[in-house]
């Protein structure tokens, strides 16, 4: 083969031997390693492969290889580069197919933190089901220099470890332990395995943290390609502590696990103790307190207020709340005693939420501290009350709105219909709550706070995200109730279509109806927001629209054709803007020819994922550093296409997707004002006069500016200090409902049953997404799908799995349904998240008659515990009709 004139043995490497080795101070090895057109200036030098990235997507690629594949492979890497960012390890065993073979299913994922200095990195690509490694590619990233020199496939010399369970103690005696120590203490790789899944269910991870960390923790098995992971979350603690994950359920967790490893954010901070892989949680009861504080917002002097403790077993066992304290500082006032919401024995995994009433005598922040056995320490927080007032009000008072230097625009997430769709909220971040509370947005009088706060502090239009496949809608409730608004004309709007309709759903002559939509009913609202003179419609996807339409010549006719229906209605066009990050020349020439006037984002993070030390968990404060500098290289290379930069609002999507979902940490009001100013900053340098920001409400993907209880008005109040014009002592005072006698705009508690028969209404079911045409009558619930994702939602509080095991559905799937077509249920345990390893799929029947499901959740390992909220994914085809008699939990 010719790859091995480049072999080079190198022997034993840090617990390893050498497989295969490229030595890139031989030009036959950079002969093997082919750049792409994405890489310049590659060249041999000083022992090093080097190469500079000028697009997107750069990577080398080797072929012509026969390696047979084994678990306890390793890539080796040694390189550097002069800016921080992640790369990647690709292998293939064929060259067939789209991409030659690389799919996104085989690859490993590495990070360059520390620049312009060779460094080794160790890549764990768990390759093994694939049989022969035929290829390799090795993909950096953009606007970076590389110098390689070397990279290696090497192989542990340690036999597997075949136990059904299995416990290393790191701590004691590490070397004994098999386990190997990498990148300076933040690779800690276990020695190879092979043990059977079918008794092992859960990891335990005994772990001591200086301050709030991330460990990644990564498996694989013998039956998958590639390694998984998951994020585990460690805090401060005085001792070492456990941390338990389950995997049984995991649809991958089966066959045998062949490799643990573990990514520490260092080695200095972060200690491991133990690792554990055995059939249930290991070790004591360990009852944590994840949120304490006010149940509402903002809290005022001279008036009640609820504060709210959620409490949570993490450990293993059953633990049990008893012997629990509040206590405060002089002047405020606990009035009664406390009430508790749930089971005060919880097994692992269960929560319990404690209430009490306070009273503040004056205004201030004032300590507070709750005492329970079972607790390390005493949990404590600051209370602030603001100053009382004396107010009240039978309708939101009135607006005044404030002039600004520049138009603002924020993106408006329309999406919170149900009182279910808040349970990611309740049970994962309470204190996200909305000061408006768990609230209808198809009320008008939630619409005109909304309203009113939005323009007291300078915000001028929200981009509403709009939702249409094939002529069906989805989602326009907040619309309709902008529509009956008081003080509609206000706050200006414009759409944001949310294009995400499925494959083959959208033609020319849709596009003449989304048109027609437009200017008929969105086009005509006196309110609707103007760029350059022309209605402004902000586009998501424009390669979705360009697959559709049959590429960019049809684009570029339809947005024509778009343009003269516009003229024809009396208005001076459409000015198209279009959503995409990381937008490169070629893009840009795209848009250009396809007829768009801007383009901007919907975030914008900067290189913030670059620089977080591990992968998806990012800091706010780098997107503050960084994305000011991507907003002037985009609008650089935007030239004649307009560019609008956006200013990020944040996110988390913990609440929706669970611990291993991205997020970026330590958001503050302070640093969102000073990404403002940067933008601030922008604009005098440029003259333009239209800003962009992240979503307001996105309250389960964590990008929230929108009064709430985190931050009170702060985030709102900071634009206006940043861009309102005027005495700020004449700019009018933030008020809440709660300040002025209203509310609360909560949904109607929906019944705690386990039984719907859709009598009268839907009973708490609602759609989630992907769903139109949603009704009921005649004691049948009934509505479309409109994607190959359709889902539902529905509270099921605290449903106890063992004794319900039983869910049982009357329904007709009527619609182009395929023979192997299943039906899926998600649900969430306790304070977690939904995620596909708590999920149950079932066949559906085709024929489109009435069929009862008897679906045994109790057959699933991870049906388990206190389940809050069930999804229903009723099938996975588009133009679906769905019809739904009846549902129940039943015992047996």
């Amino acid at each position: 083969m010719l790859f091995l004139a480049c072999m080079a043995a190198v022997g034993m490497v840090a617990g390893f031997e050498s497989v295969i080795e490229w030595d890139f101070s031989e030009e036959a090895a950079a002969d093997q390693w082919r750049a792409n057109a994405h890489l310049t200036d590659v060249m041999v030098e000083d022992g090093a492969l080097h190469a500079r990235a000028i697009d997107w997507d750069p990577f080398f690629v080797c072929s012509d290889l026969a390696l047979a594949a084994s678990p306890a492979h390793c890539v080796l890497v040694r390189l550097k580069a002069d800016q921080p960012g992640n790369g990647q390890v690709y292998w293939t065993g064929t060259d067939a197919g789209p991409h030659g073979g690389f799919s996104a299913e085989k690859v490993a994922n590495f990070t360059i933190d520390k620049t312009n200095a060779f460094h080794d990195i160790y890549v764990f690509p768990f390759w093994q089901a694939e049989g022969t490694i035929r290829q390799l590619r090795l993909d950096v990233y953009d606007e970076a220099r590389f110098a390689i020199e070397r990279i290696a496939v090497l192989k542990r010399h340690d036999e597997p470890t075949p136990a059904t369970q299995q416990q290393w103690a790191l701590s004691e005696d590490f070397d004994a332990t098999g386990w190997l120590s990498l990148h300076n203490g933040r690779l800690l790789a276990s020695p190879p395995l092979s043990m059977p899944l079918t008794e092992a269910g859960w990891v335990s991870i005994t772990a001591h943290a200086q301050n709030e960390a991330v460990v990644l923790m990564e498996w694989a098995t013998d039956r998958m390609p590639g390694g998984r992971r998951e994020t585990l979350h460690l805090r401060p603690t005085r001792a070492p502590r456990q941390y338990h994950i389950e995997m049984q359920g995991h649809p991958d967790w089966e066959g045998r696990l062949v490799g643990l490893n573990l990514y520490l954010p260092d080695g200095e901070h972060v200690r491991v103790d133990h690792v554990t892989v055995a059939a249930e949680p290991a070790g004591p009861p360990a009852l944590e307190i994840p949120y304490f504080g006010f149940d509402n917002g903002v809290s005022r002097a001279g008036r009640p207020e609820t504060l709210l403790a959620q409490i949570i077993n993490q450990g293993g066992g059953r633990a049990s709340v008893a012997d629990m304290t509040l206590e405060t500082a002089d002047g405020v006032r606990v009035l009664d005693a406390a009430e508790y919401t749930g089971d005060t024995n919880l097994e692992h995994g269960d929560y319990l939420e404690v209430r009490w009433q306070v009273e503040a005598d004056k205004a201030g922040t004032f300590p507070a501290a709750i005492h329970l056995d079972g607790l390390e320490d005493d949990t404590h927080t600051e209370l602030t009350f603001l100053p009382a007032l004396s107010y009240s009000a039978d309708y939101v008072p009135e607006p005044e709105p404030i002039e600004t230097t520049v138009d603002i625009c924020a993106y408006y997430f329309p999406g919170w219909d149900a009182d279910a769709k808040y349970d990611c909220l309740r049970q994962t971040a309470p204190i996200r709550k909305p000061l408006l509370g768990y609230y209808d947005e198809s009320n008008p009088e939630c619409v005109d706070w909304q309203i009113k706060w939005a323009v007291e502090n300078g915000i001028t239009c929200f981009l509403v995200d709009w939702y249409w496949v094939d002529g069906s809608q989805s989602l326009l409730h907040w619309f309709e109730a902008y529509r009956e608004a008081r003080y509609r004309d206000y706050l200006q709007v414009a759409i944001m279509w949310a294009n995400h309709n499925p494959p083959g759903t959208h033609s020319r002559e849709d596009w003449r109806q989304v048109t027609q939509e437009w200017i008929d009913k969105y086009f005509t609202l006196d309110t609707y927001y103007h760029i350059n003179g022309k209605p402004a419609i902000f586009l998501w996807d424009s390669a979705q629209l360009r697959a559709d339409l049959g590429g960019s010549a049809e684009v570029a006719a339809a947005l024509a054709e778009s343009q003269e229906m516009a003229r024809d209605a009396g208005h001076a066009g459409i000015e198209f803007i279009v959503l995409q990050n990381h937008a490169g020349e070629e893009d840009i020439a795209k848009w250009l020819q396809e007829g768009y006037a801007g383009n901007t984002s919907y975030h914008e993070f900067g290189n913030a994922l670059q620089l977080a030390p591990t992968p998806a968990q990012g800091s706010f404060a780098d997107v503050v550093a960084t994305a000011p500098q991507v907003w002037e290289e985009r609008r650089k290379r935007s030239g004649e296409l307009d560019f609008y930069p956006v200013v990020d609002t944040g996110w988390d999507s913990r609440p929706w997707h669970g611990a291993n979902a991205m997020a970026f940490h330590g958001r503050t009001v302070a640093g969102f004002k000073q990404l403002l100013e940067a933008a601030r900053d922008y604009f005098a340098r440029h003259d333009e006069n239209v800003l962009i920001l992240g979503p307001i409400n996105e309250w389960g993907e964590g990008s929230y500016i929108e009064p709430n209880l985190e931050f009170g008005f702060g985030m709102y109040e900071a634009i206006r200090e940043v861009f309102g014009k005027g005495d700020p002592e004449n700019w009018p005072k933030n008020l809440s409902p709660r300040d002025v006698g209203l509310g609360p705009y909560d949904f109607p508690a929906p019944p705690r049953t386990l039984s719907w028969t859709f009598e009268a209404d839907a009973e708490g079911w609602a759609p989630l997404m992907n769903i139109t045409d949603f009704s009921v009558a005649d004691g049948v619930m009934r509505f479309n799908s409109t994607s190959h994702d359709p889902a539902l939602v529905v509270s099921t509080h605290g449903l106890n799995a063992s004794e319900y095991p039983i869910m049982e559905l009357r329904m007709k799937v009527v619609g182009p349904l395929p023979d192997d077509t299943e039906g899926q249920v998600f649900w969430a345990i306790g304070s977690g998240s939904i995620s596909e390893a708590t999920s149950y799929r079932f066949p559906l029947e085709t024929h489109g008659e009435w069929h009862t499901y008897r679906i045994n959740l109790g057959e699933h390992p991870r049906w388990r515990g206190r389940i809050n909220m069930i999804r229903f994914d009723p099938c996975e085809t588009t133009d679906t009709r769905i019809y739904m008699d009846s549902a129940a939990f039943l015992k047996e």
